[in-house]
């Protein structure tokens, strides 16, 4: 799915592997509108750290569009795949760094608890499988995670200019 950004020249390609990512491909632009607003302000060339992102849509973006240079933290296995795709597809290697990991208060191993079974979400929990609003879920699948601090990915990568947080309500 190719998305053309309005106003510019630039275009973004995404991998469909089903309902889900197909249909944040196409509504990549005007689903969170407020946060493609956001990155637009960036100065070119700033530094992103992209904390949850999923298939790539916000690093992808500022990477194009902006020339920032992307930390793309995601721990999901199925989603952090796609997001590798996807960087790869748009030639974005050199400025997106793609960290498949879980932020939270501890760095070691833990599982991750998926609300999805779907080859194309990937979306889910650390710790236990626990939603937003506190309510225990039957897990679709886990997997195992290692888990980082977000102290440690700066201590790593630098400094950035810019976070975004999407961690499925548990920001």
């Amino acid at each position: 799915i190719i998305i053309s950004i309005p106003n510019t020249k630039h275009k973004i390609s995404y991998r469909n592997f089903g309902p889900v990512t197909r249909w944040r491909a196409a509504a990549s632009l005007t689903k969170e509108k407020n946060t493609i607003k956001w990155i637009n302000g960036f100065q070119s060339n700033s530094r992103f750290l992209d904390v949850g992102a999923h298939m790539g849509i916000f690093s992808l973006y500022a990477a194009q569009v902006k020339n920032c240079d992307v930390v793309s933290v995601e721990p999901s296995s199925i989603t952090s795949a796609i997001l590798n795709l996807n960087i790869s597809d748009n030639n974005l290697g050199e400025k997106i760094m793609p960290i498949s990991v879980a932020v939270g208060s501890n760095s070691g191993l833990n599982k991750y608890y998926f609300t999805s079974n779907s080859l194309d979400a990937g979306s889910g929990h650390p710790y236990d499988p626990i939603n937003p609003r506190g309510e225990d879920y039957n897990a679709k699948m886990t997997q195992g995670v290692s888990m980082i601090k977000l102290d440690d990915i700066y201590s790593d990568y630098g400094s950035f200019d810019h976070l975004k947080i999407d961690i499925d309500g548990h920001e």
